[in-house]
């Protein structure tokens, strides 16, 4: 599938920059899902990165990479690759790939969990795979911005999100959210498409 035709020239533009990453960091706010996530036996943070991949299926430039060519390619499945803190204090990658089914998706993240919580060293991304959102969370700030690391600006399409401190209060949450993505595919209407998506789908059953 190709970009649309009126999409095309921002991608060509921005593309060619040496940078072409937009990155905006707000606090979400909306009803608290941790409640109910405790009620269930269910761990909060596992239900936000489902609900974050549920989002970005809706919100169709969240689903544009480059392909191997450099051409704008879409993808059709995601394979959400989260931060996981290990004992020591360090951390690591756990790459689960996504079900719709969130109690088929959940057993199989929480045992990938473990497994990376215990695996010495860092994992690394699968090669030529272009269907990852890269996910970290910094549970402790309540931050304003945040700079991931990069190693190639040129390169950057897949895209990065990061969520802070949660705050709950009357019914509702409040958390620090990060999206970064390529700037040819992604501008600021579609971050806030992607919240109200990411609201609407933390709001549904398990």
């Amino acid at each position: 599938m190709s970009l649309a035709p009126d999409r095309q020239p921002y991608f060509n533009f921005f593309n060619s920059f040496q940078s072409p990453l937009l990155n905006i960091t707000w606090e979400v706010e909306t009803e608290d899902f941790t409640a109910r996530c405790r009620a269930a036996g269910v761990p909060s943070y596992q239900w936000l990165v489902h609900a974050l991949c549920r989002a970005c299926l809706e919100v169709e430039p969240f689903l544009w990479r480059l392909g191997g060519d450099g051409q704008p390619k879409k993808v059709n499945t995601l394979t959400p690759s989260y931060t996981v803190l290990k004992p020591d204090g360090n951390f690591n990658f756990c790459t689960v790939p996504f079900q719709a089914d969130f109690k088929s998706y959940l057993k199989h993240s929480v045992e990938l969990k473990a497994k990376s919580e215990t695996t010495p060293g860092l994992a690394h991304d699968e090669e030529g795979r272009i269907d990852y959102l890269f996910i970290t969370s910094i549970p402790w700030m309540r931050f304003t911005s945040i700079q991931h690391p990069v190693f190639d600006l040129s390169k950057v399409h897949v895209p990065s999100f990061a969520f802070g401190k949660f705050n709950v209060e009357n019914g509702k949450i409040r958390f620090p959210f990060s999206v970064q993505g390529h700037h040819g595919f992604i501008d600021g209407l579609h971050m806030h498409q992607l919240e109200r998506a990411l609201a609407v789908n933390l709001a549904k059953s398990f």
